[in-house]
């Protein structure tokens, strides 16, 4: 085993590499290079920032319509206090949507492929909770999808 981690670290430099390369090409394209902060900008404030670090919000009260709980290095969820967690304290969903309305995760393992708790594969799952929050969206008055 220790003959092999030459060849392991020279795979993980390549795999790191590919990312990098990979980052930096989508971040060239025009489509994408709009969106993208030079670190002097927030593109959204956390709502917890907004009423001053409080330990719990009211949903309603601060006009919110959706959470998407995307995970960091480990899971806390003991601020939620909903009956979505099964025996293990994990999330009950289904690729993300849970059966609380505007509730939803991301990033969590297994969530639908290995890749769901991968950087480089979660946009999989992004995509799939996007497009179900848009279908719950009332159509607009001017025939236009919400932006």
């Amino acid at each position: 085993m220790a003959g092999d981690a030459s060849q392991i670290l020279a795979e993980a430099d390549r795999s790191y590499d590919d990312f990098v390369s990979a980052a930096e090409a989508l971040a060239e394209k025009p489509e994408v290079a709009d969106h993208i902060s030079d670190g002097n900008e927030r593109s959204a404030t956390p709502i917890l920032a907004e009423v001053g670090g409080a330990r719990s919000v009211d949903i309603s009260g601060e006009n919110v319509g959706s959470v998407i709980w995307g995970t960091g290095y480990r899971f806390d969820y003991n601020w939620i206090d909903l009956p979505i967690f099964d025996s293990r304290n994990a999330p009950i969903q289904q690729r993300g949507v849970t059966a609380f309305p505007g509730l939803y995760f991301l990033g969590l393992h297994w969530m639908h492929t290995f890749g769901s708790g991968l950087l480089s594969y979660v946009g999989r799952d992004a995509a799939h909770i996007a497009r179900h929050m848009e279908a719950l969206q009332p159509p607009s008055p001017s025939g236009q999808p919400p932006r």
